[in-house]
């Protein structure tokens, strides 16, 4: 009996509790556990609503058993939380006043699908004394989700560190064989022309200044330089065989700068593309401006 008393004062801590152990606040807050079952008293008033909400993610394992079905009446809403609202009414077919209903007692029996049940004793008392929210809480679930959440966090930084790690021995890697290869490259052949060759086209002046074979690569050295007051915007670099009117060259385009011009300013570019075959060729260089005048300038004559 002492055990019991004990419980109940300690299931009602909090809510403001009568001498029967009634919580009176108008709001609480109750916690649940996993396999167990956990009891809750709570004063219900006619008029008055009380919203059960539970935790994120606890759904109910059927529905819930109600006691005194005549006085009390639930319904359970398929929220997110889940909500189950419960309120006392006037019994069908009887002669009795409001006041007639002051103590009349139920309960309400919550499976949920972690294990835990929620036993609610319900009472009729005055409006002022009646529940009208519990919130239920699952402190053993929130620690599991700190736990996975830091595990998780540590797992990140874990693989985000072993990724760096790879990620730099990786790089290292690339520039390494990218060194080996044109190493290679210049063994295999290497071979440097400068060039004069230049052509304009309504104040957009391309020229090439230089030309090298390395390995099986071609380099295209030029320079794109804007006297027009208009802005110019890039739109292309076009590299096609002086020899081959089928198509164009499959080209690569680096640049040290920003390729949009203002009046009077100019940049350099390199493309470079690679070649099949030793026997010396010739090629035409085009630049492309996009929108504003549109111009087009061709150089011709760039080769070896």
């Amino acid at each position: 009996m002492i055990a019991l008393v004990a419980y109940l004062v300690v299931a009602a801590a909090g809510c403001g509790a009568d001498r029967q152990g009634y919580c009176t606040g108008k709001a609480l807050t109750h916690d649940i556990a996993y396999g167990e079952a956990t009891r809750l008293k709570i004063n219900t008033a006619l008029g008055d609503v009380v919203s059960i909400e539970f935790p994120e993610g606890v759904r109910m394992k059927g529905e819930p058993a109600l006691g005194n079905a005549a006085i009390f009446k639930y319904q359970a809403q398929e929220t997110e939380p889940l909500r189950v609202l419960v309120w006392p009414r006037m019994p069908r077919g009887g002669n009795l006043s409001p006041e007639d209903l002051l103590g009349q007692r139920g309960n309400l029996q919550i499976f949920m699908d972690s294990g835990a049940t929620l036993l609610v004793d319900l009472r009729v008392a005055k409006s002022r004394e009646s529940v009208q929210r519990v919130v239920l809480a699952f402190p053993e679930r929130v620690r599991e989700r700190e736990f996975v959440k830091e595990q998780l966090a540590e797992q990140a930084r874990r693989l985000t560190a072993a990724f760096e790690e790879e990620k730099a021995a990786l790089s290292n890697t690339v520039v390494e064989q990218s060194r080996r290869r044109m190493a290679r490259a210049m063994l295999d052949r290497m071979h440097c022309e400068a060039l004069r060759e230049r052509a304009m086209h309504d104040l957009l002046v391309v020229r090439v200044h230089r030309i090298c074979r390395i390995g099986a690569e071609t380099f295209v050295a030029f320079e794109v330089h804007n006297r027009r007051r208009d802005l110019f915007h890039l739109k292309d670099v076009v590299l096609r065989e002086a020899s081959d009117d089928e198509g164009n060259v499959e080209a690569l385009v680096e640049w040290r700068g920003d390729p949009t011009l203002a009046f009077d300013e100019r940049v350099f570019g390199m493309a470079i593309f690679a070649v099949e075959g030793d026997a010396a060729r010739a090629y035409e260089l085009t630049v492309i401006e996009d929108g504003g005048a549109k111009r087009e300038v061709d150089v011709d004559g760039v080769g070896f």
